[in-house]
């Protein structure tokens, strides 16, 4: 569904390729960030955490191949896709890092075992609902049934 507008078709056929490396660097950089989450605690993760969800639209009015979208392409240009690839993985690694860092260390020693398995079974459950909620995602932007097309 991620095309390239420019006229070069070796540009075209790297394009995804070069959007799944600046995710994926986004995502480690943000993970190797962790010292600076003491800056970020308690009610500002879950609020940075619920202004993800404002990246969703804004994906979805990316340029789409003609035709493939439901949604009318707003932001034609492919510089505002790479700032998306790249704001997504950032807050994601950060958001994910630092509570599994310090969720354990602000609960009494005997309870931190217990506070990091039930952080990560956290967020293991929002990772499949996310992976589910996808599906639906697709099935809104291409007006299909993801799991027939």
């Amino acid at each position: 569904m991620v095309t390239s507008t420019a006229p070069s078709p070796a540009w075209r056929g790297l394009f995804p390729a070069v959007l799944f490396v600046v995710f994926n660097l986004g995502d480690m950089a943000a993970r190797l960030a962790p010292p600076s989450c003491h800056l970020v605690r308690g009610r500002s993760t879950l609020a940075l955490a619920l202004s993800r969800i404002a990246l969703i639209p804004l994906f979805m009015v990316c340029h789409m191949r003609p035709g493939d979208s439901a949604v009318p392409t707003l932001l034609p240009s492919e510089r505002g896709r790479f700032f998306f690839f790249a704001l997504s993985p950032s807050s994601k690694g950060f958001l994910t890092a630092c509570p599994l860092i310090y969720g354990p260390l602000s609960v009494p020693p005997p309870e931190q075992k217990q506070a990091a398995s039930l952080l990560v079974l956290a967020l293991n459950v929002g990772l499949t609902l996310g992976s589910l909620l996808s599906f639906l995602l697709h099935g809104l932007v291409c007006s299909c049934n993801p799991f027939v097309n």
